[in-house]
């Protein structure tokens, strides 16, 4: 084979440069300068002469771009085309050891609270890699060093304020300190303190509990209270947009009402701190009964408990002040096949009262079973039809029932429930009303018509149930009952 020897003054040359992101370095081969060499590198030390393929990677052109430091070897090959390649390569050592080429980004991080002034930090290894710097930044302000050195995946922030959003990055380090470029980011907002808060009455029986969107809320949670201090009793609100809820204290007790916002993280609700407090005091009942002795027909009974027939049996008094319906038993919709109604209130009013004397004796709270109350009368009644038999009535759609118990008992004229919008599907504030005759046996929603709707299997038309007494008849829909 014909050799070709450079002059021995002639060796291998380079120049170093490193990328504007400082990931990488370029070793720019300078000589020799014959244009028939050809240059290979492999990483560590290896004989020059080897042909292994495995070993030795082509230098396209004159550059050479690595990511990684450490010691690399560089021969240099020539030849001409009509003699073949020479058998003595002129080879260099690199030793690339103490360059800073930066580490890469990392592929994804995330953030989640994990206390109300807590947020952690996770990202993916980032090869290269042996530390990490966080960086962060409050609302649209500009990106500060939160913690340098961390040696873990992710970094637990302890530093957050109530409704502030915090977005975070993280960077790369090295083991000779060279910092790589932050990549992706990702941000929480702490739930912040709920302002506002305001209590008005919103009936005879109930009060409007209003307060301001706190930002980073899901949702919130009320607590009304006895004492100015303790919490008392819990009502959670889920959804961004609430700003109220109605709710039934005990009348003639003052009570303190206070709230405050949530997060959802997983299965988890992550509470902001609570409002300032404010308090409200729902006038006492003058009597134990709302109706009039004319409204509850009442013979001379200081109770007010309704007619007394021959064995002084009560009458089934209608439930409202007014009488306004908006779905007839065996209507359309949800009413269709079934003696459900549907009844609204009337200039503001909305009360339910127990139409007998009277227990409960089932609470459906689900959201598809609209906080279903059913009552059962204490004795048998008599109804309009003439029947004297005991009398059950559920009642559906109020919007909290958590000051009502299974076993209250009821007397005939006690406001015990309102018309609401609870309920899977529900639209306008009503309530759905059925009539059941006998004694409840805890089969409200039994069977179902021919259009797929679900009722009570002794359901009983509200004209053959319940007496008019003096409930003003705004709107019927047609449907005549007796006085």
């Amino acid at each position: 084979m014909y050799l070709y020897f450079l002059p021995a003054s002639k060796g291998i040359s380079y120049t170093t440069s490193y990328s504007a992101d400082k990931t990488s370095v370029t070793l720019t081969l300078s000589s020799p300068e014959q244009s028939y060499v050809t240059y290979e590198y492999c990483e560590g030390y290896s004989d020059p002469q080897a042909d292994d393929l495995s070993n030795w990677m082509r230098i396209e052109g004159r550059t050479l771009t690595l990511k990684n430091s450490g010691k690399y070897t560089i021969r240099a090959k020539w030849s001409d085309e009509a003699k073949g390649w020479s058998d003595l390569p002129m080879t260099r050592t690199v030793d690339l050891t103490g360059i800073s080429v930066a580490p890469g980004t990392s592929s994804s991080i995330s953030a989640k609270l994990t206390a109300a002034t807590k947020a952690k930090i996770s990202w993916k290894k980032v090869t290269g890699a042996t530390s990490y710097q966080v960086y962060r930044k409050e609302g649209s302000g500009a990106f500060k060093v939160l913690k340098k050195g961390v040696k873990t995946t992710s970094y637990t922030d302890q530093t957050l304020k109530a409704g502030k959003k915090y977005t975070y990055k993280i960077a790369a380090v090295n083991q000779n300190g060279a910092v790589g470029k932050a990549g992706k980011t990702a941000s929480v907002t702490a739930p912040a303190t709920v302002k506002g808060v305001k209590v008005t009455k919103k009936s005879a029986t109930s009060v409007t509990v209003k307060w301001s969107k706190a930002a980073g809320a899901s949702g919130y949670q009320i607590s009304r209270s006895t004492s100015k201090t303790k919490n008392g009793t819990l009502t959670t609100i889920s959804g961004t947009s609430a700003t109220s809820k109605v709710l039934k204290p005990t009348r003639g007790k003052k009570y303190y009402y206070k709230v405050r916002a949530f997060q959802k993280v997983g299965s988890s609700k992550i509470y902001g701190a609570w409002s300032s407090v404010a308090s409200f005091k729902l006038p006492a009942a003058k009597s134990t009964s709302t109706r009039s002795s004319s409204q509850t027909q009442s013979s001379g009974s200081s109770s007010g408990t309704g007619s007394s027939q021959s064995g002084g049996t009560q009458k089934a008094l209608w439930f409202m002040d007014y009488v306004k319906i908006s779905q007839v038993p065996g209507g359309n919709y949800s009413h269709a096949g079934t003696l459900n109604f549907d009844v609204v209130g009337y200039k503001g009013n909305s009360n339910i009262k127990a139409p007998f004397d009277c227990s409960i004796v089932k609470i459906y709270k689900k959201i598809n079973e609209g906080n279903t109350v059913v009552i059962q009368s204490d004795r048998k009644v008599q109804y309009a039809d003439g029947t004297v038999d005991y009398m059950s009535m559920a009642f559906g759609h109020d919007n909290d029932v958590s000051d009502l118990k299974v076993g209250m008992h009821l007397s005939q004229g006690k406001v015990f429930y309102q018309t609401g919008n609870y309920g899977k599907g529900v639209t306008g504030v009503h309530s759905h009303v059925t009539c059941i005759k006998g004694k409840f046996k805890n089969n409200l929603w039994a069977k179902k018509s021919k259009q797929g709707n679900s009722y009570c299997p002794n359901q009983i038309n509200p004209v053959n149930a319940l007496f008019l007494g003096n409930a003003k008849v705004i709107n019927a829909k047609g449907l005549k009952f007796k006085k």
